[in-house]
C-alpha cells in the first residue's frame, strides 16, 4: 500500500487534472524544487497552462521565467514590446540558451495577445512568455484555454504593481535579493495556485541549480 505521502500527492494530481478538465488534459508537472513543488497539485509546475509572474524588478522576472522554461523541451518564443527585452547571457547562464531561444518583438498590445495565443497552440514550442501589463481576464482566459491540453508552458511576466483577477492557473510574484557571494537571489511568493497552497520562498542559482532555503517563509499579506 502506498505511503500517506504518496497517496496525499496522488489525490492532489488527481483534484488538479479535474481543474484542468480532466484526464485528457493532464500532462506531467515540471518540477521546479522539491521544497516548492509539495506547494503545487501533481507535484511540479503544471503543463499546459498559463502562469502569472509578477516581477517587483524587471531582472528577477526575467531570470524566473528563464530557469522555468530552460527545465521544458524544444523551442521558446520570448514575447516583448523591445528588440533587446532578454539579456542572452543571463538566459544561458540559468540554462535557456540561443540555440532554443526565439524572440519576437510586438508593436500593440493585440498584437503581442495574438503571438502569444498561437504560440501555446504551437506543437513545435515548448513554452512562451509574454511581456505585457495589462490584459483583462478575457484575455487571460483566450490564453489559458489555448495552451490547455498541451505540453507547453505559459508565462505571464507583468510588473508588480496592482494587477486585477485572472485565469493563471498560478499567480507568482519575484524580486531580487542581496547575495553576499554576487549570485542571483530571490524572493519568491507562489501567491495563488488552484488546489495549492501559497508560500514563499529565499532562493538562489548557485552551481547551475536553484537552491531554496529549508522552509517556506510565512506569505505576506
Amino acid at each position: 500500500m502506498p505511503a500517506p505521502d504518496a497517496r496525499l500527492r496522488d489525490l492532489r494530481a488527481r483534484l488538479a487534472r479535474i481543474e484542468r478538465g480532466g484526464p485528457g488534459h493532464a500532462q506531467p508537472a515540471l518540477s521546479l524544487s522539491p521544497l516548492i513543488d509539495e506547494h503545487l497539485p501533481g507535484g511540479g509546475l503544471a503543463r499546459g497552462a498559463l502562469h502569472e509572474v509578477q516581477a517587483t524588478d524587471a531582472g528577477a522576472g526575467l531570470a524566473f521565467c528563464a530557469l522555468v522554461l530552460a527545465r521544458t523541451e524544444g523551442p521558446i518564443l520570448w514575447i516583448a514590446p523591445r528588440p533587446d527585452s532578454v539579456w542572452a547571457p543571463g538566459s544561458v547562464a540559468l540554462g535557456l540558451g540561443p540555440d532554443r531561444l526565439l524572440i519576437a518583438h510586438y508593436k500593440t498590445a493585440a498584437d503581442g495577445l495574438w503571438t502569444m495565443e498561437k504560440a501555446l497552440r504551437c506543437p513545435a514550442l515548448g513554452g512562451a512568455v509574454l511581456e505585457l501589463d495589462r490584459l483583462d481576464m478575457t484575455a487571460t482566459r483566450r490564453l489559458q484555454l489555448a495552451a490547455e491540453g498541451s505540453p507547453r508552458i505559459g508565462l505571464l511576466l507583468r510588473n508588480a504593481a496592482g494587477h486585477g483577477p485572472s485565469s493563471a492557473v498560478t499567480r507568482w510574484r519575484v524580486g531580487s535579493l542581496p547575495d553576499a557571494a554576487a549570485r542571483p537571489r530571490w524572493q519568491l511568493e507562489l501567491l495563488r495556485c488552484r488546489a495549492g497552497r501559497p508560500a514563499s520562498w529565499q532562493a538562489r542559482w548557485a552551481a547551475g541549480q536553484l537552491e531554496v532555503d529549508g522552509a517556506p517563509l510565512a506569505r505576506p499579506a
